[in-house]
């Protein structure tokens, strides 16, 4: 079976607001890839277990995860061990709380709100950290999910060593 068989070669992707628009045409992007371990965060667990069952087998494996963006600890359970966030969630007020959380997990952060001043502050604040970390953030992603692939495409591969990730 190799070695993407097992979990721990799984690249984590903790994507936050997943049963919203967005988050749930990216879910269901997500969900074939094999090499993914893909976590449906958000703050109703009913409805993260629905979008769950209705979201193909075979691919990645897949959880759900019932957080709340602006409880710090929440958010720093859910992203130890993660490679990649990708928030579709619109709290700007988080911003602060979910850029802390991916410096300490050390992982990539892609976020989709839409812009005000505090966030934009916030971002550039963040980025002296964020790059002496190694962690990439990406703010204002954009609404479009063919956006958003193109840089999970991206962040995605340069994060699993195995260099078998793939979102085709």
């Amino acid at each position: 079976n190799g070695p993407m068989s097992t979990p721990s070669a799984l690249a984590r992707l903790v994507l936050i607001g997943a049963t919203g628009l967005l988050g749930r045409t990216l879910a269901r992007t997500f969900a074939p890839n094999a090499a993914l371990d893909l976590v449906l965060a958000g703050r109703d667990r009913a409805k993260l277990e629905a979008l769950h069952a209705e979201l193909p087998t075979g691919g990645a494996r897949i959880s759900v995860a019932e957080i709340d963006v602006c409880d710090p600890a929440s958010v720093r359970a859910e992203f130890a061990g993660t490679r990649l966030i990708v928030c579709a969630a619109s709290v700007p007020s988080a911003i602060a709380t979910l850029i802390d959380a991916a410096i300490e997990a050390k992982a990539d952060l892609l976020e989709t709100m839409l812009s005000n001043d505090a966030k934009l502050s916030t971002l550039r604040a963040a980025d002296v950290r964020a790059h002496a970390a190694g962690v990439r953030i990406i703010g204002e992603g954009g609404l479009h999910p063919g956006l958003l692939a193109a840089m999970v495409r991206y962040l995605l591969p340069q994060t699993v060593s195995t260099g078998e990730f793939s979102m085709d």
